[in-house]
């Protein structure tokens, strides 16, 4: 078709919807569970055509002579805010998740969850858990409904096509549709009604509602403002969607997701809208699947929202909350994960991140990029008073590097202040130690504002140099106590520690090409050890061993990366332990800050001037943001 020919016919459907009018106030569905019995419906497709509209385009063939529809959606749409943390998995949610590792089944576990791997069994990229507990899954399988009727993608006469049988039944020889002015890509089913999108022929997409009785009506979109042929922008209404009881009608629009359930149109707000893939609905919750990132469930109700422990195609089970803690196609050998309280902690104000770099530290969240300094930093950690603690330079240099007193600790007590020697603050000119400092991490431990950082001496001796000591300075006193002496030195060292404030210090030493898990109680007394962990006591020079070990601020996490896979464990045991892929922003990481629900991942030490900028990667959407320097730590 030329475009000529397209641009006419952009016109026409453009004038034909502009003529339309208001959707008249129609009765809403059934809620039955159960599909009414039925002559088998051929419907000739006629793409975006409207029943109002469709003389001027083409025409739609009903077959039905029910007068039965769905009450159309008002104009106006209203917004349920920011999305609200939860700490509890829901009582009532499971979820199916299905990966390339095959099938998964989360589901409710006192306050927590259990995700139970079902071994064998997926045929296709999608599986649903029936009302009975059953989990199925097919070749072309694009959707199901609670009483088992199927939706398969296929193909009829060199087109695409969408056919309506029963699971395990024969495939009829007509297709749900036939297309004529464009081809029917993706559909969901319910009992009352079918609700997808399709590709125009002559370009676009539009949106597609079919009513169980035969009416092709699209008002519900129509009245929300949605006017085909859309584009594929980011921002264009898409994935289409219907839940299992009729009675939600909702679909992805920008960062929001668009909820038609009978009353006013509500956007729920869904965080990294573009790099959504597949929308799963049920009447309560909505699952989110996203390319190459774990899934997030959001509650339609409250708008809250709960990351999918795991990255892969999400639906949602119509079985009950009782049906679900062993799926009947689980054969025995399936392996279990369990968690104690699913914890999401707020992130309201955005992943604040402190990052040192080139450009000065800057202080960023995902509202605000602050710039406490303009001046080059090479490393920065903010205090338990607010102030920030920076360093020109990092350990060891020497001719052609830099100074020893370039490594001092360095204070701006607020936005904008000159930076000032912390050692001058708080310690008696003579009782200063000469060395070359790096600061580490900072906390309150046992109510004292404390700053782990280390000090090594010359070592221009080689082998024969004195070792360094790991050390914490209390930025209220000035007290200064050695954790360990003889701690790193020539050729051996850490990545940066992590002080919590339980007082466990947690990193990763390094002897030449040998690492190793390190952690360390401020106090002398317990500290976790590899084999609590699960790993080795050491590692040969390798990037894809486990590193970058760290601990979350308040103690009760421990995590680490093992190839591009994040672990988490409780720090005390248990039987938690979460992986999740960051795909290819876990590759080359030096340093690894869990916070909340998010991750700052810095690539490379303080003293590589060549390192690429540190990201933030969020945890219960895949949204990663490059910040502005090289070094960064998540801010409590």
């Amino acid at each position: 078709m030329n475009d000529e020919l397209d641009t006419r016919i952009r016109a026409m459907l453009s004038a034909a919807v502009q003529d339309t009018p208001a959707a008249p106030d129609l009765p809403r569905p059934s809620a039955a569970g159960v599909r009414p019995r039925r002559p088998r419906r051929s419907l000739v497709w006629a793409g975006a055509a409207l029943a109002a509209a469709a003389a001027a385009i083409t025409a739609v063939v009903l077959v039905r002579d029910s007068d039965r529809r769905v009450r159309p959606a008002d104009s106006t749409t209203t917004s349920t805010g920011s999305l609200p943390a939860t700490r509890t998995w829901p009582a009532d949610l499971t979820v199916v998740v299905v990966s390339d590792g095959g099938i998964d089944l989360v589901s409710p576990s006192g306050t927590g969850f259990v995700a139970t791997h079902v071994d064998g069994g997926l045929q296709g990229d999608v599986a649903f858990q029936l009302p009975g507990g059953t989990i199925v899954s097919d070749e072309g399988l694009l959707d199901v409904g609670a009483d088992g009727t199927a939706l398969y993608s296929g193909e009829r006469a060199g087109t695409r096509a969408v056919y309506e049988y029963p699971l395990g039944g024969a495939r009829p020889d007509e297709p749900l549709m036939f297309p004529v002015e464009g081809e029917p890509t993706r559909l969901t089913y319910s009992a009352d009604q079918i609700v997808g999108e399709g590709e125009l022929f002559a370009g676009g997409r539009t949106p597609l509602r079919l009513t169980q009785d035969g009416q092709y009506d699209i008002s519900t979109f129509l009245g929300a403002g949605v006017r085909p042929p859309l584009d594929d922008a980011d921002e264009a209404p898409r994935l289409f969607s219907v839940s299992a009881s009729g009675r939600t009608v909702a679909w992805v629009e920008g960062n929001g997701l668009v909820v038609s359930d009978g009353t006013e149109p509500r956007t729920v707000p869904i965080p990294d809208g573009a790099r959504v893939v597949e929308l799963d609905l049920a009447d309560d919750y909505a699952a989110i699947t996203r390319a190459d990132a774990p899934g997030t469930i959001l509650d339609l109700r409250t708008g809250a929202s709960f990351p999918v422990p795991m990255a892969g195609r999400v639906t949602i089970s119509m079985a009950d909350p009782g049906d679900t803690t062993v799926p009947t196609t689980a054969p025995s050998g399936g392996t279990t994960t369990t968690s104690p309280a699913f914890e999401v902690p707020p992130l309201e104000d955005g992943f604040p991140t402190l990052v040192a770099g080139a450009s000065g530290v800057h202080f960023v969240t995902a509202a605000m990029d602050l710039v406490w300094t303009t001046e080059p930093m090479a490393a920065a950690v903010q205090a338990p008073d607010g102030s920030v603690i920076v360093q020109r330079s990092t350990g060891v240099g020497g001719p052609g590097f830099h100074e020893m007193g370039d490594t001092a600790p360095l204070r701006i007590a607020e936005y904008g202040a000159e930076p000032v020697n912390l050692f001058d603050q708080l310690i008696p000119a003579g009782d200063v130690v000469a060395g070359w400092y790096t600061i580490h991490d900072a906390a309150t431990v046992g109510g004292r504002p404390l700053l782990l950082l280390e000090r090594q001496h010359d070592q221009s001796a080689g082998l024969e140099s004195p070792q360094g000591e790991l050390l914490t300075l209390d930025l209220d006193t000035g007290e200064m106590v050695t954790v360990l002496e003889d701690f790193g030195g020539w050729e051996s060292g850490s990545s940066r520690l992590h002080l919590s404030e339980t007082g466990l210090v947690v990193g990763e030493r390094f002897d030449e090409a040998v690492r190793s898990f390190f952690a360390v109680a401020l106090d002398g007394g317990w500290a976790p050890t590899a084999a609590d962990l699960g790993v080795a006591a050491s590692y040969g020079d390798c990037t894809d061993c486990p590193r970058a070990f760290t601990i979350t601020r308040d103690g009760s996490r421990l995590a680490w990366l093992d190839g591009t896979s994040l672990h988490v464990v409780p720090t005390t045991g248990g039987d938690m332990h979460l992986t999740m892929d960051l795909g290819e922003a876990g590759i080359g990481v030096a340093d690894l800050d869990l916070h909340g629900g998010y991750v700052v991942l810095t690539y490379g030490f303080a003293w590589q001037p060549e390192a690429p900028p540190a990201v933030v990667k969020i945890l219960t959407t895949g949204e990663e943001y490059v910040l502005p320097g090289t070094a960064a730590v998540a801010v409590a």
